[in-house]
């Protein structure tokens, strides 16, 4: 559609419907179609105005602003893991306790707990055999 119509010419159909006009008459005497007269009807329902609802141009976006919002929480959310990995790393011997209390001194609204730890460990592959051996790894490397 070229052109289309002009928002006047649309107002004043509607304005004519109103006035008890037969919409075949008015499409007639405007030079529009019955169905351009009912889709703003319809749309004057709908939105409040003629035109419709503001169109979006381009493709729907994939993530909606609550997204937003779980995607920073699992930004944070991966970035304290790292930091608790490389807490296990660098002192290996320490209790799950240990680790949780210093993860939540640090980290005050993440409230983690061992429970959590543990999962975290067993999702990862994380023992304390293979943490002890990678920190003997890395001395022998650095000797």
């Amino acid at each position: 559609m070229p052109g289309g119509i002009s928002r006047s010419v649309k107002h004043q159909a509607l304005i004519l419907v109103q006035q008890g006009e037969k919409p075949s008459d008015i499409a007639r005497d405007l030079s529009i179609s019955e169905r351009s007269i009912r889709r703003a009807q319809h749309k004057l329902r709908i939105y409040g105005d003629i035109e419709g609802g503001q169109q979006k141009v381009g493709r729907k976006s994939k993530i909606s602003i609550h997204m937003e919002e779980v995607i920073a929480y699992f930004i944070l959310l991966a970035n304290s893991i790292q930091l608790l990995l490389e807490m296990v790393y660098r002192e290996p011997s320490a209790y799950l306790s240990e680790y949780v209390k210093e993860f939540n001194t640090r980290y005050p609204g993440v409230d983690l707990r061992i429970q959590h730890l543990s999962k975290i460990f067993k999702a990862r592959g994380i023992n304390r055999k293979k943490v002890l051996f990678h920190k003997l790894m890395l001395i022998c490397s650095l000797q």
